[in-house]
């Protein structure tokens, strides 16, 4: 693999020297990753600064344009992932392999939350709500007040927040997690797995809004969104090779997907008995 240019993060590694002074594995022998993907999350003020800006134009385009304003933050994502940071990075391969990850691991999933008009919100998939956001209401606490949640959102929300919060973990503390990475392995390896299927199964109505209304490209957000877990979920898993065995690595991994499911089924049950479907939520 070609070498990533003399960044701050690309430090003297010692990957294969652990404290016990046993020889581990090296991410360097991976074909698909550097040791640098292990390292700890560090951002440049320049890149603090434009990633403010960013968030900040973000949430106005989401009050003055709603929906139309969720697709164009879609389109700007793209761009930047697949071509600006490309060429801004174009030997620092693990600092584009962050970007990418963090912005269709994390922020992408948060908008296609917030402005989810049939899979998770809207009442029933029959289309007899009106939509949550509607291209002429701007995003605000008095079209919150108005959602109606789908059953199946009490379970799936704090699923895909488990899912970000570990994504974010991964990628702030990298090779740090190393006691735990056959279990944060076993959480991202459920929401790669959940990605995929709502990818599969908004393939065709994303395709749809696309050519008739526009908004439907967020529905292809989860297509970036599986692959940038299973990129994480690969990392975990060889960060954490020759920590344990390979039995209980699979063990580990196995009970990361118990716990995460366990989770999102309690807090599911909790917040579905506490603010049933169709009640008014008060904001």
């Amino acid at each position: 693999m070609e070498r990533i240019d003399h960044r701050h993060h690309d430090l003297p590694q010692r990957e294969g020297i652990p404290s016990d002074g046993e020889p581990r594995p090296s991410l360097s022998a991976v074909p698909e990753f550097a040791p640098a993907d292990s390292e700890e999350l560090r951002f440049t003020l320049k890149e603090m600064f434009l990633a403010t800006t960013l968030a900040a134009v973000m949430l106005a385009l989401f009050r003055s344009l709603g929906i139309y304003g969720a697709v164009f933050s879609f389109l700007s994502a793209a761009l930047a992932t697949l071509y600006i940071f490309p060429h801004m990075f174009p030997q620092d391969r693990p600092r584009q392999r962050m970007y990418f990850d963090f912005v269709w691991g994390i922020v992408m999933p948060i908008v296609c939350l917030l402005f989810d008009p049939i899979v998770f919100k809207n009442g029933d998939f029959a289309g007899n709500d009106p939509l949550v956001f509607p291209p002429q209401q701007p995003f605000s606490i008095e079209n919150l007040s108005q959602i109606h949640i789908n059953p199946t959102a009490y379970y799936a929300w704090p699923m895909l927040a488990g899912q970000i919060a570990t994504l974010e973990m991964v990628l702030a503390w990298g090779k740090s997690l190393r006691p735990v990475a056959p279990i944060l392995a076993g959480f991202l390896a459920t929401g790669f797995v959940i990605s995929l299927c709502l990818s599969v199964f908004l393939v065709l109505p994303a395709a749809l809004g696309t050519l008739f209304f526009g908004i439907g490209l967020l529905g292809f957000t989860p297509i970036f969104t599986c692959f940038a877990y299973f990129r994480r979920m690969r990392l975990m898993w060889f960060v954490a090779r020759g920590e344990r065995s390979h039995e209980w690595q699979l063990a580990l991994a196995a009970l990361g997907i118990i716990l995460c499911l366990a989770l999102a089924w309690a807090i599911g049950t909790i917040a579905l008995n506490a603010v049933p479907p169709k009640a008014t939520i008060n904001w």
